[in-house]
């Protein structure tokens, strides 16, 4: 990931004024996680930068909606791949 990614990650917990636990917890994660986000040791999955977007309204990939619906329907697919899988 980026360090202007991580850099967007911390920007936005920050004007929240939320700790990395309160962050991480709205959207599925634990505070440590967030922070492996924010020092560049980890990338979010598309299913976290789904919930950030969605959680906290914002664009975090980019602010073409084109590329956000895309990325909704891939996960969308992902997700009824994965239950016809699953038995």
């Amino acid at each position: 990931m980026s360090e202007e990614f991580s850099k967007k990650i911390k920007g936005l917990r920050d004007r929240n004024s939320l700790s990395q636990t309160r962050f991480g917890s709205k959207i599925g994660v634990s505070g440590k996680t967030i922070s492996a986000y924010e020092n560049g040791r980890s990338v979010p999955s598309l299913k976290v930068l789904d919930n950030i977007s969605r959680v906290y309204k914002v664009h975090v990939i980019n602010n073409d909606s084109k590329i956000d619906e895309r990325l909704r329907r891939i996960l969308k697919d992902f997700e009824e791949l994965k239950s016809l899988l699953t038995f």
